[in-house]
């Protein structure tokens, strides 16, 4: 018969009814396993511990010392949970309650959190886990509604009277048995038991063939509460982002409990830590990246003499070793440990793209770089169209720098003889302002340092020559002559990028 909406199974009360499906299907011994190579084995369960269990054959009586590794994961997993060996990974029962924000006269702003029980003209009563609190509604500078764990709020006798009132079980074996489940997630292990020993003289209601193993379950969590409690602690350090705090309770409960009854559920705690560390890791690496890169090519580029030759080679082969270097040290990290998680980026969170332009120095990549990838490449149309209008705040500054260089190319432009040497790559570096450096560094890093991946790639007409490559000037002899643009260099093309 199928259960009811109404019907408290709880997921984990699922895999418990699937082993007492097998305890039926087996009457003497009353239990099956089955090992990892599909051998199904009818007996019954001795002991059973972190390491493994102890498990007495029907057709042989022969007792049989196994391993978690000789069972089919499924099944090991199964009897875990029935030995209360392995706890899910449920979320704290939590409650919404009221969020204050105050601040009395000559006070800083605090923040308490409850449940307010009264409200007058003047003041809200605010009922705490500690005791009632009185605030005056002038002081108040934020009032909001938030889910907080229960245990914030109650004691657990407290919880427990208001989940009692709550559900009423009265002589329903069901709700006893939702009662106590309640009171197991909010790790009341003596009220837990007592509901279900109640749901048992009761009968049992619908889950009377696994109550028997939901009583030994919160028995062994009972025997083991310290390391629950323990291991909730560790939790709630996960959770607040103290992983230092975490990683030292995990050291403590290594060193108290070596033989842990829930080793399973440690160690599954254990690498939640270690992967939350990493996802946090991760974000900071990303909040500082781009503000780490500058600082590097500034440095760079601040140094004297430095060739435009040597800059290139530079930000392809070393500047990734500076930039992981200089992160590694603001997040107190080994620069090999920064860089194989910024490598992970995109496995532990999706992130958004940043912008990277080669600015007026873009000729410098040479005309068929310089339109590689964009909607420009092998077009013979000098207007092709570019990004088009833009509420990114760093491309609209890209294109008025564009602009105020176009203007001073011109002016320049005015001023040279017909007979005046085209600019070279090295000229140009030379006497190219600081930010117009670190720009190019930082753009030819993220296209081929080889740490970034090209999500988009921008080719915007020059705004001197408007994409023709050559300007019209007026030669000695009074004549309009083509002349190479002196900001694109016949390269007829701005070169951007989006990278992640």
């Amino acid at each position: 018969m199928t259960p009811s909406k109404s019907t408290c199974w709880f997921p984990w009360l699922r895999a418990l009814a699937i082993v007492a499906v097998a305890a039926v299907a087996s009457p003497v011994f009353g239990q099956a396993i089955q090992l990892k190579d599909g051998e199904l084995l009818v007996g019954e369960l001795l002991d059973a511990t972190s390491e493994g269990l102890s498990f007495r054959r029907l057709d042989t009586g022969g007792v049989l010392e196994l391993a978690w590794s000789d069972l089919s994961p499924l099944h090991a997993t199964r009897i875990k949970r029935l030995q209360g060996l392995v706890i899910e990974d449920e979320a704290d029962p939590t409650f919404e309650v009221d969020a204050i924000k105050f601040a009395p006269a000559g006070a800083a702003v605090e923040e308490v959190v409850g449940v307010i029980v009264e409200e007058t003209p003047t003041h809200y009563r605010l009922r705490r886990k500690s005791g009632d609190l009185q605030i005056r509604r002038d002081t108040i500078k934020e009032k909001r509604r938030v889910a907080v764990p229960v245990t914030d709020v109650f004691t657990p006798q407290q919880w427990y009277e208001r989940k009692l009132a709550e559900l009423a079980p009265g002589d329903d074996a069901d709700k006893h048995i939702a009662l106590a489940e309640h009171m197991r997630l909010a790790q009341n292990w003596e009220k837990s038991e007592q509901h279900l020993l109640e749901a048992q003289k009761l009968g049992g209601g619908r889950q009377a063939a696994v109550l028997p193993q939901m009583i030994q379950r919160i028995r062994t969590q009972k025997e083991s509460a310290a390391e629950v409690e323990h291991l909730s602690r560790i939790k709630v350090m996960r959770n607040r982002g103290e992983f230092e705090k975490a990683l030292a309770l995990i050291a403590d409960f290594e060193k108290s409990y070596p033989q842990s009854r829930i080793q399973g559920d440690f160690e599954l705690e254990k690498k939640r830590v270690d992967d939350a560390q990493q996802r946090d890791f991760v974000e900071k690496l990303v909040q500082n990246w781009d503000r780490t890169l500058r600082a590097v090519a500034t440095d760079k580029v601040a140094e004297k003499g430095l060739s435009f030759a040597t800059a290139r080679t530079w930000a392809e082969e070393k500047m990734a070793d500076e930039v992981f270097a200089r992160l590694g040290k603001l997040l107190e990290l080994e620069a090999k440990t920064a860089r194989e998680l910024w490598a992970k980026r995109n496995q532990i969170g999706k992130r958004g793209s940043d912008l990277y332009s080669y600015g007026i120095g873009s000729w410098l990549l040479g005309p068929e770089r310089v339109v590689a990838g964009t909607k420009a490449e092998g077009a013979n149309d000098p207007k092709t169209p570019g990004p088009g209008s833009t509420n990114d705040a760093e491309l609209e500054r890209t294109i008025r720098r564009l602009r105020e260089a176009a203007e001073r190319a011109r002016r320049s432009a005015q001023n040279r003889g017909e007979t005046e040497e085209e600019e070279t790559d090295e000229s140009w570096w030379t006497s190219a302002e600081r930010d117009d450096k670190v720009g190019w560094l930082r753009a030819y890093f993220a296209e081929f340092g080889g740490q970034l991946e090209l999500v988009l790639a921008v080719a915007t007409p020059c705004l001197n020559c408007g994409g023709r490559g050559t300007i019209v000037s007026i030669g000695t002899t009074g004549d309009n002559q083509q002349r190479p643009c002196p900001l694109c260099h016949r390269t007829r093309f701005v070169r951007s990028i989006r990278a992640r």
